[in-house]
């Protein structure tokens, strides 16, 4: 499999009021980045280890990694498709082939930065998801495919009030194509 490493660059909270923040990660050059939506309370948690200032010894994930003796050698994480506004990820051991567990995206990173596990994805899915980083100087671009259905109603009602009626079209495309669109309207 042809597969791209990805960093931690950032970590962003929408408005105070939103219980939604942004993880974005980039490949290995700073060329493309991609992003991945996260509740705030996992922001917060991702903040506390890339600023590095804080004590996190006691906390849960680097209390159970001390448990496992720190063993993250030879472990990676690896995203290999997105479905229903979610990327799917794995943590893979390098040496066993068989042994791969699911895991949620925005805890796959919090792991990598807690044990520093690479994390990976599927060169395609990187070409197809991810978007040049120099391109987001007003705000963060995000596929609409990796947006929670709950999302992107808010959103679609957002840009037919805004007239922004191409947006809108794509967006209530992707809840069609998901079958959310119906469920919600209670055609």
């Amino acid at each position: 499999m042809n597969k791209d490493r990805l960093k931690y660059s950032d970590v962003m909270e929408f408005a105070p009021t939103e219980e939604v923040g942004v993880i974005i990660l980039t490949d290995e050059k700073g060329e493309r980045q991609l992003t991945i939506a996260c509740d705030k309370a996992l922001c917060k948690h991702i903040k506390l280890r890339a600023a590095g200032t804080h004590d996190t010894s006691r906390l849960l994930p680097e209390v159970l990694l001390a448990l496992l003796g720190n063993k993250t050698e030879g472990y990676e994480l690896l995203i290999d498709d997105v479905n229903e506004g979610q990327y799917t990820c794995w943590l893979c051991d390098v040496n066993d082939e068989s042994v791969h567990i699911s895991i949620r995206m925005s805890d796959a990173v919090l792991l990598s930065l807690v044990g520093n596990i690479p994390i990976y994805i599927e060169h395609g899915l990187m070409m197809r998801q991810g978007v040049p980083s120099k391109s987001a100087k007003d705000g963060v671009l995000m596929p609409i495919n990796t947006l929670s259905t709950k999302m992107l109603r808010e959103a679609l009602a957002q840009a037919v009030s805004d007239e922004r009626y191409e947006l809108a079209s794509a967006l209530r495309d992707e809840l069609k194509r998901r079958g959310a669109l119906k469920q919600n309207a209670g055609e």
